[in-house]
This record gives C-alpha cells, structure tokens and sequence, in this order.
C-alpha cells in the first residue's frame, strides 16, 4: 500500500453514513437523558449486533459533553459525562470489581486496587494486622467508592456501551441471580442521583421481563436494523447503501437498484456489518500485488458467512419479536381474571411437594424383591 491508499481507506474507515434508523434512536436517546435530570432513572438502548450502537454511544457522550462544556471549564473537577464498556470477563459471570475498577481509573481515582471496606470502631485496633481488616471481596468497598467518585465529580450520567454483559451469569436460568444484576443497577443509579445510560443488545430487555422495579424508573429505546418486509426501510437501505458506494475509493461495478438485495442478504439490514464487510474487502484489495476487479467475486469473499449470517438474522427477529407490546385487551383480561392456573403435569419447581394424592416421580423396583 503507497501513503494515497493509507490515506483513502483511513478516510473510507472514518466515514459515516447519516440515515433514519441511527438519528432517529440518537434524538430519543438524548431528549430521555436530558429529561432524566429532575428524576434519576435508566435509559436502555436495545439493538442487534452490527447495528451501529457503539457509534451511537459515542455521539451521545460527545454531545451529552458538550452539553456541560461551561460546567466542566469552570468546576475542572467535575465529569458530568462518564463512558465506559461492561467488559465480558474470562469467567462465566460478570465481574462487578473489574468494571467498577475500570470505571474509577477512567475518573483518575486514585489507589483503585487498595479499597478497603473497614468498619470505624476498628480504628480502635490500629496495632493489628491490616490483613485482618480485609473481607472476603473488595467488591463492597469499590462499590462504596465508586459510588462517592460519582456523586463528588457530580457525574450526571453513566453511559455504559456493551451493557448486556453485565447480564452474564453462571446460571442464566436462576431469575434471582439476574435480578440482582437489575437491582445493583437501580441502587447505583438511585444512590448516586446519576441518570445510567445501559447501550447493548436485545439481552437487555431481559429487565423488563424480570425487574419490575427496574423497568419503572427505565425508558428502553429500539435501535433496530432495516427490515427488508418494510417497503419503507427498504428504500431507507438503499439510500445508507449508495452513500457507502460512492464513498469507496476505488471504481466498482455496484448498483442500489440491481444489487440492493445482494447487498442486504449479507449484512442483515444492519448499517454496521455492512460497513465492516466494505472495509475488510477495501483493506484486503489494497494490499493484494495483483489488483483484481472489486465486484461481486472478489467482496463476498470477505463477507460473513450464510450460517453466522443466519444466526444474527435470527437474534435480531427474536428481539424485535420481545419488544412487540400487548393489546389493551389482554392487559384488561388480566386485570379481571388474574394470572391463569398452571395446568396439571407441569413439573412442580425443585424442592416442592406434590399435590396431595400425587405420587413423587421416582423410579419403581424391577424384578423380585431381595427381602
């Protein structure tokens, strides 16, 4: 690659498309923080991979900044806006200690790895080993911390990208495991006065269905792809699309109209994967010796494959399918007949006895009895 091609794909890495999906998502987002200020709470933006949310966050913590400008020149000590990413850790749960370090050494917080949670009355005992002091976790005491840093730099909010993470457990089926994850949010969110800001996929909607207290101080905002069954969006794909063509800095053989449905099969209608798949075929053209044509045969190339496509494209149809509400009807019919009886054969929950007259589900003897 000679500095001309350095230079044209960093340019073709850093353009954006503005299109419908994004501003639309990027307004609502900013109009719900701004109006979080008067009454802490969470916003959750819901999406499927590939869609753009981490460029979204990233307007929001620009703009959101922008916002307090004047503050922060004035009051230096302050972070009005705070940003930081729900790291999936290499265990099966998410680590509140490692993402609450990172968050406090983003705020310069000093001594992140020497928090103590020691009680006042064991100042009495200052002649005893400190090691003595020490609980079992730090967690508690990085908690207490972090909360302090936010309410002293006077964060007026969280912006958490990859938030699903947070929703990692070692047994996702243990609602209360999940729901202690939900409710460690709303303490932080409560305690600290700080609007938490909560940017990842469709996992995220799990807190409406599990956390209803959550959900009350929360507003979930859709940050969905383009679906191809919407004549609408369709034509709202065709016009992202020819602005990523014309924005490449080679000559292609790429029509919207003829190819706008080659071009959506492999992408999924999401405005990040498409992007992604341009950039890794401009990359690869580059740097090949022998220049070959960059159409169709070359690019797919390096597209993501039909199976790793299918499995996005099923995520993203099961949480548009979370996120439809129900009839007013169905809510009146629960209001007047309550939660329906579970039918008999249902598998009573571990621990529980049976009905009475109920046998227990164990194994009868076989054969003859040894007594």
């Amino acid at each position: 690659m000679n500095a001309a091609e350095i230079e044209a794909e960093r340019k073709f890495v850093a353009y954006t498309a503005n299109h419908p999906h994004i501003e639309r998502a990027y307004r609502t987002a900013l109009d719900a923080i701004r109006g979080a200020n008067h009454s802490p709470q969470v916003v959750i933006i819901a999406g499927p991979t590939g869609v753009g949310k981490t460029r979204l966050a990233k307007s929001l913590y620009r703009q959101l900044r922008e916002d307090y400008e004047t503050e922060s020149v004035s009051s230096p000590e302050q972070i009005p806006v705070l940003f930081g990413n729900a790291v999936a850790t290499l265990g099966a749960s998410f680590s509140w200690k490692d993402f609450i370090t990172r968050l406090l050494t983003r705020t310069n917080e000093p001594l992140t790895d020497k928090k103590l949670a020691i009680a006042g009355q064991q100042n009495l005992f200052a002649d005893l080993p400190l090691a003595r002091f020490k609980e079992n976790s730090t967690t508690d005491a990085l908690r207490i911390a972090l909360e302090n840093c936010l309410r002293e730099r006077k964060v007026r909010t969280l912006i958490i990208d990859e938030a699903h993470h947070m929703l990692m457990v070692k047994n996702k089926s243990d609602r209360s495991t999940l729901e202690f994850q939900f409710e460690a949010i709303k303490s932080l969110a409560l305690e600290t006065q700080t609007t938490i800001v909560l940017i990842g996929t469709y996992r995220l909607l799990d807190i409406r269905d599990l956390s209803g207290q959550l959900i009350r101080r929360s507003e979930i905002i859709h940050f969905p792809r383009y679906d191809a069954r919407i004549q609408n969006q369709r034509k709202q794909f065709s016009v992202v699309l020819k602005q990523f063509l014309a924005a490449l800095p080679i000559s292609h053989p790429f029509l919207v109209n003829r190819d706008l449905d080659h071009f959506y099969n492999k992408c999924c209608g999401e405005v990040g994967i498409l992007k992604d798949w341009l950039v890794r075929a401009l990359n690869r053209y580059y740097q090949s010796e022998k220049r070959p044509a960059f159409d169709h045969a070359f690019i797919d190339g390096y597209a993501l494959a039909n199976k790793a496509l299918r499995t996005i494209a099923t995520e993203a149809l099961l949480g548009e399918e979370k996120l439809a509400d129900i009839s007013e009807d169905e809510l009146r019919k629960l209001y007047m007949e309550g939660i329906p009886e579970i039918p008999d054969g249902t598998q009573n929950a571990k621990g529980k006895r049976p009905p009475p007259g109920r046998r227990k589900p164990n194994r009868d003897p076989v054969g003859a009895s040894n007594a």
